[in-house]
């Protein structure tokens, strides 16, 4: 599995109780998970993440920023993260948890 993502969250009890907190949420399913990534990975990705453009993006009750897509991104170590969650361990980590199958892509942004 990705070394990038906290090995405590692996524990299949907790994946189960994901699976229950996503299911159970309203208005719509959804899960925050606290300390997803290793801190040091983190840290390192928010580094990089702070160089990029972000654009504001709105609709009618929220507005934000967001980067594109991090696929498009020239940094080395965005591009290292981004790819290391392209792996069917990592889809099937997110199909345990959402009850969701998943096709093998990946849009990922920074907001």
């Amino acid at each position: 599995m990705n070394a990038q993502i906290n090995q405590k969250l692996l524990n299949e009890s907790l994946i189960r109780q994901l699976n229950r907190t996503f299911t159970k949420a309203n208005p719509f399913p959804h899960v925050h998970i606290e300390n997803f990534l290793e801190k040091k990975a983190a840290n390192s990705l928010l580094k990089e993440i702070k160089r990029l453009k972000f654009k504001e993006k709105q609709s009618d009750l929220f507005s934000f920023k967001q980067t594109n897509d991090l696929y498009f991104s020239k940094s080395k170590k965005i591009k290292e993260f981004y790819n290391s969650f392209l792996n069917w361990k990592f889809f099937d980590l997110l199909s345990k948890i959402t009850g969701k199958k998943f096709s093998g892509t990946l849009d990922m942004s920074a907001s």
